[in-house]
């Protein structure tokens, strides 16, 4: 992708060592397949395969390989292979509808995340939700951009 001839439009002709085929779609399908699979282990997502977030990693935000993972996956999508199934379904929800679908606790990927939310669920009555929030989970809400509102 970095060579200055290279084309996302270009039609790739694909040739895997010790195979003498002529490519008439079948080795391009499989190379895309490949390339699709090995995006997750790029460190741009996590969580568990079929219910991936993406990561947040400035370094590789830098490096631009959430740039590169979303380059191979539009260039498998323009030649017919395929997309990426290792999204969970709220985020690939978000990216086509615009609105979240529903989130379970047990995806949360961050301990604190995982814990703070427990907690919140955990609460019988408005009243102790009130004091949790005051007491414990108020500031670290807030300061993940959660509007306390939304909480109640």
């Amino acid at each position: 992708m970095k060579r200055d001839d290279f084309s996302f439009y270009k039609d790739p002709y694909i040739i895997f060592s010790g195979e003498e085929a002529a490519d008439l779609g079948g080795p391009k399908r499989e190379f895309f397949r490949l390339v699709v699979n090995q995006l997750p282990q790029m460190g741009v997502f996590e969580g568990q395969p079929g219910r991936m977030y993406f990561s947040h990693d400035i370094s590789l935000i830098e490096r631009e390989h959430y740039r590169f993972a979303g380059q191979c996956v539009a260039w498998s999508l323009l030649h017919d292979g395929p997309g990426l199934s290792a999204l969970h379904p709220s985020v690939y929800n978000m990216m086509v509808t615009g609105r979240p679908a529903s989130f379970n606790i047990e995806d949360a990927t961050d301990y604190d995340v995982f814990t703070n939310l427990n907690k919140i669920q955990e609460c019988q009555t408005t009243h102790e939700l009130q004091e949790l929030i005051s007491k414990e989970v108020g500031y670290w809400a807030a300061s993940n951009g959660c509007k306390l509102a939304v909480i109640y």
